[in-house]
């Protein structure tokens, strides 16, 4: 799916047209509703070759990189009422703090014993 449609759905520029993805935007729409908004943005498709690489390897279960993480849904988001986040850790930018509120929040555990204990 392009990010352009996507993004186009949310924002409302777009008209949706196929019965699966409206049921999509019904979930996003409930989603949003927990949050102060949502800002969606379309990479043209010259931008996002390494994402599209990565969804073509998870579709073809091809093996990946151990940075990269994803969950397999077994059945579509769309089957399912979205729950309410209990817990949103956003992080704006990473500099030497992030990792140090992280872990004083409980986000964060360390690696080593030497990284806990600087923390």
């Amino acid at each position: 799916m392009d990010s352009q449609v996507i993004s186009g759905h949310i924002e409302e520029s777009f008209k949706v047209r196929e019965p699966e993805l409206q049921r999509y935007l019904q979930v996003a729409c409930k989603i949003e509703s927990y949050f102060l908004g949502i800002t969606t943005k379309a990479i043209p498709r010259a931008e996002n070759s390494e994402v599209d690489e990565i969804a073509k390897a998870i579709a073809q279960y091809l093996p990946l990189s151990p940075d990269v993480f994803y969950k397999v849904l077994h059945q579509p988001l769309t089957n399912s009422e979205p729950k309410c986040p209990k817990l949103i850790n956003a992080i704006k930018g990473a500099d030497w703090h992030t990792p140090i509120i992280a872990f004083l929040k409980g986000h964060y555990e360390p690696d080593s014993k030497e990284e806990n204990n600087r923390m």
